[in-house]
């Protein structure tokens, strides 16, 4: 259970900060930083010990900083699941390092754009190339 609370916590970080910055005129670190702090206050009223799932949402909003050219919901999506995963696995092992949910962020949005990447490139080579007549 706790798995799939880190990975809501994760994407609701990153889709509520890309959506709130790319829509509301909001900056990407004023969106992370508002929509943190209220879930931390909410967490807080409801009683829930908040610094586990607060860190879990915090890094999944570094995933939704993430520049509205590069990356569209579907890109968000996918790299806040691999940051929550990086989360679970990851983090245990680099605890005392400064960074290390802006570190697993990027490393999931990197494997991202990385894997989209690819596929545009294996996709061009797959579709006949058109000549000029």
């Amino acid at each position: 259970m706790t798995v799939i609370l880190i990975f809501a916590s994760s994407l609701l970080g990153a889709w509520l900060t890309y959506f709130l910055s790319h829509h509301a005129k909001f900056t990407p670190v004023r969106a992370s930083s508002l929509l943190t702090l209220l879930f931390y206050c909410v967490l807080y009223l409801l009683g829930v010990a908040p610094d586990m799932w607060a860190a879990a949402f915090f890094g999944g909003s570094f995933v939704g900083m993430s520049a509205p050219h590069r990356f569209g919901m579907m890109a968000v999506t996918v790299a806040g699941s691999l940051f929550a995963a990086c989360y679970e696995v990851l983090l245990p092992f680099i605890a005392g390092v400064g960074g290390a949910l802006g570190v697993s962020a990027f490393l999931s949005v990197a494997a991202v754009h990385f894997l989209t990447r690819l596929l545009a490139k294996v996709k061009a080579k797959e579709s006949p190339s058109q000549s000029t007549r």
